[in-house]
């Protein structure tokens, strides 16, 4: 069996000064199954340079520990417990943003791809967050 791969890529989202593009990704090199992905690549849309998760935020760790109370909620892990209690892989027990964030139409989409923090089985884990609720930290939209 040969190797396969596709890669698709989209304008998801653009305002004045945030360019959001969605990279879709499937490979399959052999064994039980393919692996599929989505990667968010952000730029300044006037100067087409990249713009860096730290540069999203007013303050990052105000945001993540945000996002961290909003997830355990969402996934039912008390706030006395290990982030990973709930079957999850967070890398030390530590709440980390993930490497993909997408600015969306319905709001701000944290994406966690197959394996960041969860099982095969388990696929993608995903936080969407109406930007009512986080414009508040957001230097961009």
């Amino acid at each position: 069996m040969g190797w396969q791969g596709d890669i698709k890529g989209s304008v998801t989202y653009q305002s004045g000064n945030l360019l959001n593009i969605k990279i879709d990704h499937h490979t399959y090199t052999g064994g039980a199954h393919g692996h599929h992905g989505l990667r968010s690549l952000l730029f300044n849309p006037e100067t087409g340079t990249s713009i860096s998760t730290n540069q999203l935020f007013k303050d990052q760790a105000l945001f993540k520990a945000f996002a961290e109370k909003k997830f355990r909620e969402k996934y039912k892990i008390p706030a006395n417990k290990e982030i990973n209690s709930g079957g999850l892989m967070f890398e030390n027990e530590k709440f980390q943003l993930p490497q993909n964030i997408f600015f969306t139409d319905k709001g701000l989409l944290l994406y966690y791809n197959i394996y960041e923090i969860a099982s095969y089985a388990d696929g993608a884990t995903e936080m969407l967050f109406p930007y009512t609720e986080v414009n508040e930290f957001l230097n961009l939209k």
